[in-house]
């Protein structure tokens, strides 16, 4: 990605203000989508970033843990304005979806029963099945070039597969990369761009510190809040620990936190997990936002002696806030040491070790989410659970008990959603936001007919 034109001279704040704000309520499709978005803007239209040092914080962007769109625009702010500009630019880019999927949350969690809005989910989560799938086939081709990154991969999926938790297997990963991986420096690359507002040790330090403490603080007040806020406390632990295992893209973490959500803590149901990555597709913002869903179903599904609609707004917020918080201060403190890191051959290899490890993680999603959406399953459960259900014989596909499916006939319909979708997004005859209004509309369609 580089511009033609020279860069003109930046905006004033307000212009930037309302600019960040548009691209929060139009930035659907997915990372792609959106980072070329923001290249189209800022680079070539509007002409207010060089190209080349976008593409640098591009590169350092989706080495960081987080969603890597928002961190870009995070950093596009903070070149065009400083502090201030970066803390609009990455706040503006996740609001507008995280108040209206807010809304979604509340809307499937308190009218989730009707036919119509069952059957666009239904739609929806075939859709994410094939999405997850496009999303595997594209890291994929990063790590198939190295047959010790596929061990990786493999290990990882076996690991998962048995139970274990994905942020401990991230730096076993890093180690492999960098113990099998042979370091290349990268052809042809420029020398580092000169941020435009250099962050130094001191400045660094000081993001960190803000950043710490702008965690700190509302954990202390959970702390005093007592037993009425265990639940509370728990999901801000649990997703601080997530926001620093997002590597390889969202749909890796997604699949680590669906899992442990359902099956290690029984927050919610199988079916609720899949609701959200469906949801957050179908909304502006990074992908990571069902996180936020999953939040808002916890603290609905155990409000305890909450009214469920404030346990439940409560516990999105903390979500929101535990996952976005940590990305954005990494890009304040972070960018000049992670560039002179990233020149250094060896720790590109460690990274390539962690992002095989996230390719194993989002297969075992992918084929977790398939044996959960694509058959008619007898009861709900883990969609881990599912598939290992069908990987150790204890429940056959096409096996019955007293006259009931245990995991369930194919559900041929939502198979071919999901086959549909796969080839359009994957061929790029579509986006995936047009394949997941295709979904919905055809779920909206079965819902009118049952």
């Amino acid at each position: 990605m580089t511009a033609p034109a020279e860069p003109t001279a930046p905006p004033t704040f307000a212009a930037a203000l309302r600019f960040w704000a548009w691209l929060g309520c139009a930035s659907f499709g997915g990372p792609a989508a959106q980072i070329a978005r923001l290249h189209d803007e800022l680079v070539v239209r509007r002409r207010w970033l060089d190209g080349e040092r976008f593409d640098h914080a591009l590169d350092f962007c989706t080495m960081l843990p987080g969603p890597e769109a928002q961190q870009l625009a995070t950093w596009c702010g903070r070149q065009l304005h400083g502090a201030r500009g970066g803390i609009a630019a990455g706040a503006l880019f996740v609001l507008p979806g995280a108040l209206l999927m807010a809304a979604l949350s509340w809307a499937v969690m308190a009218h989730g029963a009707g036919a119509l809005l069952q059957g666009a989910l239904w739609g929806g989560k075939a859709v994410v099945v094939g999405l997850v799938l496009v999303a595997a086939l594209q890291l994929g081709r990063r790590v198939a070039r190295r047959r010790p990154l596929l061990a990786i991969t493999v290990a990882t999926f076996g690991a998962l597969f048995f139970g274990a938790p994905f942020p401990l297997l991230l730096p076993a990963a890093a180690l492999l990369g960098l113990l099998a991986t042979p370091p290349e420096r990268p052809a042809g690359e420029p020398a580092a761009a000169a941020d435009m507002r250099t962050t130094k040790a001191g400045g660094a330090v000081r993001a960190l510190a803000l950043g710490g403490v702008l965690w700190l603080v509302p954990w202390l007040l959970l702390l005093a809040g007592g037993d009425a806020l265990a639940l509370p406390r728990q999901l801000y632990l649990f997703f601080s620990v997530a926001a620093l295992a997002t590597f390889g893209g969202a749909y890796a973490v997604l699949a680590y936190v669906a899992d442990a959500a359902v099956r290690d803590h029984g927050w919610l149901t199988a079916q609720q997990a899949l609701d959200s990555i469906a949801l957050a597709e179908a909304t502006p913002g990074p992908l990571v936002l069902a996180l936020q869903h999953t939040g808002f179903v916890t603290g609905w599904n155990h409000a305890g002696a909450w009214p469920p609609v404030a346990a439940a707004l409560l516990a999105a917020a903390i979500t929101s806030w535990t996952t976005f918080l940590p990305g954005m201060t990494m890009v304040f403190a972070g960018a000049p040491a992670l560039e002179r890191l990233r020149r250094r051959p060896r720790a590109r290899a460690a990274l390539a070790g962690v992002t095989a490890a996230a390719l194993g993680a989002l297969l075992l999603l992918a084929l977790g989410m398939a044996s959960a959406t694509l058959f008619r399953q007898r009861a709900p459960g883990s969609p881990l659970d599912a598939l290992r259900d069908l990987a150790f014989g204890v429940a056959d596909a096409a096996a019955r008990q007293d006259g009931e499916w245990l995991v369930g006939r194919p559900d041929l319909a939502a198979l071919a959603l999901a086959a549909g979708a796969f080839a359009l997004v994957a061929t790029r005859r579509c986006g995936p936001l047009a394949a997941m209004a295709l979904g919905v509309a055809c779920g909206l369609l079965r819902g009118t007919f049952d």
